[in-house]
């Protein structure tokens, strides 16, 4: 008789969370359990099913917490919701959480410091991002959190507050992974044992950078970090810190939500205190212009990357130099014209009926044309045959980029790539020690520009369509077009160039600039002459 009021208690429990579609009932109990909706069963209960009115009493604080109509059952809405892709931590804390806050956002405990470490020491095995990607992602998750309090964080080697790792279902922790969709990620948060702040990520997801298809690691691991400095979820269902993914936002920020939970903690970033000297004393002609080589990234996570905000401080009232110091204009990454004159500029001297190819600026800024004649021209030295300055490469380049993050040259003719490594001594290109390669297109063009955070994105141009190339896997990424990056670009063009600015389209006589910042068309159209300083 026991027997079957037990076996009568089990099947009413399925009966209340089987929906319509027929979706496994003990997989969504699991996941109430999971989540916090439901208490977790002690030894002694650990076969009793869940009573009804505690599956009713779950159900309405998943649909109350997650902004769904309260309704007790499982409706499709609650259902779908139940099974998208989420953080694998829990939403409320069975025994001290009602859902009944004064605030959608939930501080739950902070670190007693706030310069803290991190370190990367398990990489992705499965995803197509590369390391320096990777790498990349997490500093801009961490860079996020630092521009809106006074945290700082510093990359090191061995153990850190926040140990960041790429794992697979059972990895040591009681809260295995569950494979493709689902759980994505979960953290720990801050205290004294060395689990906490640390920040696993399941390798089995799609991991993807700027695009809609897969999963955004940096969305992603900007939430989890959230967790790893003392946040719980928010129940505002627009905040990163909501527990569903919702897919990717190009250059998404921290909701209002986010921001008053993560200072509630920490409390805000001071503000720059106005300078007090006279107003003449307040330039910044001395002040030495960002580049990507100060923030190299390498194939290794044991670099100081503090976050950008937490460093810069430019008070031009310490500025004692005179203007005559300002830095040298070539290290900016500048046009042409502001390196050369019109007496010397070679660039000036193209041959006639000639048409300019590929271009590209080496690491000192000197400018370099390769032409339909086989010539390669440089504000520097002038005129060469191209295997004289590139030995072993192609007769003719199609495109060409130079990577400073990578320290290579890359030349492209067809469906062929040659590298080579620049010497700043002497001002030569050598092959690099993986010299020839095949892509899977054939170019018209490269550029190498920045993001918001000053790390570099190698693009390659085919048609109307972009690709971005990935230096770690040495392949390009699925086509982008063109327009929907930046707006206005002319459907015809021989070449690519790019300045710290914009990204310069030429075609025979005539360029057309797109502006980096605000991704549309800029100064269109102008003559080459005018951009190389020679009109």
């Amino acid at each position: 008789m026991m027997r079957s009021l037990a076996l009568s208690a089990i099947l009413f429990t399925f009966v209340s969370l089987q929906s319509t579609t027929g979706a496994p009932t003990g997989h969504l109990t699991e996941k109430l359990f999971q989540f916090g909706y439901l208490k977790a069963p002690t030894a002694n209960s650990r076969q009793e099913p869940p009573k009804p009115e505690e599956i009713t009493e779950a159900l309405l604080k998943f649909q109350k917490f997650n902004g769904l109509k309260e309704t007790g059952i499982l409706d499709r809405q609650t259902e779908k919701l139940l099974n998208s892709r989420r953080c694998g931590n829990k939403d409320l804390f069975y025994d001290n959480d009602t859902a009944d806050r004064a605030h959608p956002f939930n501080a739950v405990k902070r670190w007693d410091k706030t310069e803290l470490t991190w370190n990367l020491v398990k990489y992705s095995e499965t995803t197509l991002l590369s390391r320096d990607q990777q790498i990349r992602a997490i500093q801009k998750g961490l860079d996020h959190w630092s521009k809106v309090t006074p945290l700082t964080f510093k990359n090191v080697s061995g153990l850190a507050d926040i140990m960041i790792s790429f794992e697979k279902q059972q990895h040591g922790d009681s809260s295995p992974f569950d494979g493709p969709g689902g759980v994505l990620a979960h953290a720990f948060y801050p205290g004294r044992r060395e689990i906490n702040g640390n920040t696993h990520i399941d390798d089995a997801e799609q991991w993807t950078e700027g695009k809609i298809e897969g999963t955004n690691l940096e969305i992603v691991v900007t939430h989890e970090f959230g967790h790893a400095l003392g946040l719980g979820h928010s129940e505002n269902s627009d905040a990163l810190m909501a527990p569903y993914y919702r897919g990717y936002t190009p250059n998404f920020k921290l909701h209002a939500d986010d921001i008053a939970g993560i200072q509630e903690l920490y409390g805000i970033r001071a503000p720059v205190v106005p300078s007090t000297s006279e107003p003449t004393t307040v330039e910044a002609t001395t002040e030495t212009p960002k580049t990507s080589s100060t923030q190299k990234l390498t194939t290794t996570p044991e670099q100081t990357t503090t976050p950008e905000p937490t460093t810069t401080t430019p008070e031009p009232t310490t500025t004692t130099a005179e203007p005559t110091t300002t830095p040298e204009v070539t290290t900016t990454f500048n046009p042409p014209t502001t390196t050369t004159n019109k007496q010397t500029n070679h660039l000036c001297n193209r041959p006639a009926h000639s048409k300019i190819q590929a271009a590209f600026t080496d690491p000192k800024g000197v400018v370099y044309l390769f032409l339909s004649t086989g010539d390669v021209i440089s504000n520097a030295t002038g005129s060469h045959k191209i295997e004289e300055l590139f030995p072993d490469g192609p007769k003719y380049v199609d495109a060409a980029a130079y990577t400073a993050e990578q320290e290579l040259l890359l030349l492209v003719r067809g469906i062929d790539m040659w590298m080579y490594t620049f010497n700043g001594s002497t001002n030569t290109f050598s092959p690099a020690e993986k010299f020839r390669h095949k892509l899977d297109i054939e170019l018209d063009a490269a550029a190498v520009t920045h993001d918001l955070y000053d790390w570099e994105r190698i693009f390659f141009f085919s048609g109307q369509y972009m690709y971005e190339y990935q230096p770690y896997f040495m392949r390009v990424s699925d086509p982008l077009s063109i327009e929907h990056i930046w707006y206005g670009v002319p459907a015809v063009y021989d070449a690519t160039f790019s300045d710290s600015d914009e990204v310069h389209f030429l075609h025979e006589d005539s360029c057309t600039s797109v502006s980096k910042q605000y991704n549309l068309v800029i100064n269109a159209p102008r003559s080459i002459d005018e951009l190389f300083g020679c009109a």
